[in-house]
């Protein structure tokens, strides 16, 4: 046993020294590194590609209101005073120069009567001073009367003349004033809101009637003399953006759901304030009046916008389409794609217009880059070639 003990602890004595012999004689030896591979010997990704095209983008807009009529007002006395008759009510349909409403004309005709007698009284009182101016005269020729008398006769015959001048233009406004009691219709039209009821008091200038014009004539040309009478009108709220795309004048489709008509409309006026909701301003279409439309109904406006600027890319060129950060991956020369951040247009013929930092002839990434990141080596195996543009129906 006790051979074996001392064989055994010999045999560790050895090893540990052969251990210590090793870690003596092992030097390490400088770090290695891989081997650098030139950028051409890359592993690059096949992707195709497609030239950037100048171009335009031309959109179909729609926006929708409410139909009024092109001639609306609301009707009332020139002067107060009680209202007498009111022949007709909402809904009712009038011609041009018919009676609807009245008030009382007795303070009118008060009027007229004394300025009348006034009038009377003044032609008698310049008769006489005429006569007697005339006389002065002769006497003042002949020498029995002198030439002050005859001045004094001749000034106060034309004081008295200028005062029955006066006295008739009292007179004619007083009767005019007393035809104004008499409210008649200026055009044809529909009777939309009465505003006030018979045996009521009004102060000058408050509305009897609130009215909207139907085709027909006209008494008078004072109310917009330049509009059709019968037209109809389309105020839209247009966002701010939009405002360049409708000058006055613009060519617009008007289409009725209702009837499913379709007619030709025509921008009238641009507000260059916003009274409506934050940064949507009024716009006024007009278009003619059809059988059947009434104010009040929906109408679609449509038309078709033109955008300069635009770079035309195939539709699979554009990241992100239907999100708000939609973008293209650029080839640069070096062979790295490069991600642009775009605006999307609309879709002309089979390419879709963008806006963005991009120059003629950039190349744009159209399959295989889903899994690259900017910075990436790419090889473009494939171009696409531009397709023919075709005209947005």
């Amino acid at each position: 046993m006790k051979i074996n003990h001392a064989y055994g602890r010999l045999l560790g004595g050895l090893l540990l020294a052969l251990v210590l012999l090793l870690v003596l004689i092992y030097k390490p030896g400088p770090p290695t590194t891989p081997p650098v591979v030139p950028v051409a010997e890359q592993s690059r990704q096949p992707v195709r590609v497609a030239k950037v095209e100048a171009g335009s983008s031309i959109r179909e807009l729609r926006l929708s209101g409410l139909v009024r009529a092109g001639r609306r007002t609301e009707l009332s006395f020139e002067g107060g005073g009680r209202l007498l008759t009111r022949p007709v009510k909402t809904g009712d349909v009038f011609a041009v120069d018919q009676v609807l409403a009245t008030i009382d004309p007795e303070p009118w005709e008060n009027v007229v009567a004394g300025a009348r007698a006034r009038l009377e009284e003044l032609e008698i009182r310049w008769r006489r001073a005429d006569n007697e101016h005339r006389r002065l005269v002769s006497l003042a020729a002949s020498g029995a009367a002198s030439q002050d008398e005859a001045e004094l006769a001749e000034s106060a015959a034309a004081a008295l003349a200028a005062a029955r001048q006066s006295a008739a233009e009292e007179l004619r406004e007083a009767k005019r004033q007393l035809a104004a009691t008499v409210l008649r219709a200026p055009f044809a039209g529909t009777v939309t809101a009465v505003l006030a009821e018979p045996g009521e008091y009004l102060a000058t200038g408050r509305p009897v009637l609130s009215v909207n014009a139907t085709t027909g004539s006209e008494k008078t040309d004072d109310f917009a003399p330049d509009r059709t009478t019968g037209t109809f009108e389309l105020l839209l709220e247009v966002p701010e953006a939009m405002l360049d795309w409708l000058p006055p004048s613009t060519e617009l489709e008007v289409f009725l759901p209702r009837s499913e008509q379709r007619l030709a409309g025509t921008v009238r006026s641009v507000a260059d304030a916003s009274p409506l909701a934050p940064s949507l301003f009024p716009v006024l279409v007009e278009f003619p009046a059809v059988p059947g439309l009434r104010p009040g109904q929906l109408a679609e406006v449509r038309w078709q916008a033109t955008q300069q600027g635009a770079w035309l890319v195939p539709p699979a060129a554009v990241i992100n389409p239907g999100g708000d950060r939609p973008a293209l991956m650029r080839l640069g020369q070096d062979g790295r794609v490069e991600r642009v951040g775009i605006e999307l247009g609309a879709l002309t013929g089979e390419r879709v217009a963008v806006f963005g930092p991009l120059q003629p002839g950039d190349r744009v990434l159209v399959s295989g880059f889903s899994t690259l990141a900017a910075g990436a080596l790419v090889e473009a195996v494939e171009e696409v070639e531009a397709m023919a543009e075709e005209p947005v129906p």
